[in-house]
C-alpha cells in the first residue's frame, strides 16, 4: 500500500497527473505483486495542505480546516464542492485504472474529522460524515472492478449507520491503527468487523504507534508482533493487514520493520498462503459474483 497525495494527483483543476501510479504499477507487475492504492488528502505531522491550490478558496470553505493537534489539515468533506472535485478526481483514476491486474485496492481515509471547536457541532459531521459516504460511492462506482475500502474509526455515533451503506453499496471496511487494548476502538469501530467479514473486504493497518502501545495513549508496553498479529486475525478478520515501515530511529533503538520480517520468516507460507488472513472472496465483490 501506498499514498498518494491528492495535490500530486492534481497539480492544477482538472488536470492529472497519473504517472506515478502508472509507475508503481509496472514495477509491481515486474516482481508478481499487487499494488493497494490510498487516496490521501490529511496531514498529520506537518503543515501541509494536501489538496491542490485552487481549492484554498471561499467558494471551498478553504477546502480543508486545521486538525485539533495543531500539526496537520484535513479535507473539508463537508463541502459540496470540494466533494465534487475529489469525485471528479476518483472518476478519472477509474477510467484508467479500473481492472489493471496489479491494482489489488483502493483505500480511502480514515472517517474521523479530527476537529473539536466550538463551532463543529453536530450538524456539521453529519455533513462531515455525508460527504465521505458520498465520496465513497462515487469511488466504488469509478472502480466496479477494484476493491475499495473505506478507512473507518470515529465519530462512533455515526458508525452503524455509516457501515450499513458501504455494505449496501459493495464497499470494504477498515482502520488505522490496530489496538489490542483500546476500548473506544472495541466498542466502536471493530464492533462492526464481524458483521462484515466475508461480506466486504476487510483491510487494516498497522500503524507507527501501534508497535509501542497496545492501547494508544500513554502506555509504552511494546506488543509483540505475533500479539498484534494474533489480534487482528482472530478480531478483526481481515482480507489485507498492511504494516507500517518503521524502522530504527535516532531516539528509539528497536528496529520493528525488522520485528515484523523475523516473524513472518518463520511462517509456512506453502500451508497457508495467506499467512492466516481472511483468503476468502467477500460475497458482495463482483470478482466473487462472477
Amino acid at each position: 500500500m501506498k499514498l498518494y497525495f491528492w495535490n500530486k494527483l492534481e497539480p492544477q483543476y482538472g488536470v492529472y497527473d497519473f504517472s506515478e501510479i502508472r509507475a508503481d504499477l509496472t514495477n509491481v507487475a515486474r516482481i508478481n505483486k499487487q499494488l493497494v492504492v490510498a487516496i490521501q488528502g490529511v496531514s498529520f505531522v506537518s503543515n501541509e495542505k494536501l489538496v491542490p491550490s485552487y481549492l484554498l478558496a471561499e467558494e471551498y470553505e478553504g477546502g480543508v480546516y486545521p486538525i485539533k493537534t495543531g500539526k496537520g489539515f484535513n479535507i473539508a468533506y463537508y463541502n459540496a464542492r470540494v466533494q465534487d472535485r475529489l469525485v471528479a478526481l476518483l472518476t478519472a483514476l477509474g477510467k484508467e485504472f479500473d481492472g489493471n491486474p496489479n491494482l489489488e485496492a483502493i483505500r480511502l481515509q480514515e472517517t474521523s474529522p479530527s476537529r473539536q471547536d466550538p463551532e463543529w457541532g453536530r450538524a456539521h459531521v453529519t455533513k462531515y460524515m455525508a460527504g465521505m459516504l458520498k465520496v465513497a460511492i462515487a469511488t466504488k462506482a469509478a472502480f466496479p472492478h477494484t476493491v475499495v475500502i473505506q478507512y473507518i474509526n470515529y465519530p462512533e455515533r455515526f458508525l452503524p449507520r455509516f457501515v450499513d451503506t458501504l455494505q449496501s453499496a459493495g464497499i470494504g471496511i477498515g482502520g488505522p491503527d490496530v489496538y489490542q487494548n483500546d476500548t473506544y476502538l472495541e466498542q466502536g469501530a471493530y464492533s462492526f468487523y464481524p458483521g462484515v467479514s466475508g461480506v466486504v473486504p476487510i483491510g487494516v493497518s498497522v500503524d507507527y504507534n501501534n508497535y509501542q502501545s497496545s492501547g494508544g495513549g500513554a502506555s509504552l508496553d511494546k506488543p509483540s508482533i505475533g500479539s498484534i498479529f494474533i489480534f487482528a486475525v482472530d478480531k478483526l478478520e481481515p482480507n489485507y493487514m498492511f504494516w507500517l515501515r518503521r524502522t530504527r530511529e535516532p531516539l528509539n533503538g528497536s528496529n520493528y520493520w525488522q520485528d515484523v520480517l523475523d516473524y513472518f520468516g518463520k511462517s509456512d507460507w506453502q500451508a497457508d498462503p495467506a499467512g492466516g488472513l481472511n483468503a476468502a472472496c467477500p460475497k458482495s465483490f463482483l470478482k466473487c459474483v462472477n
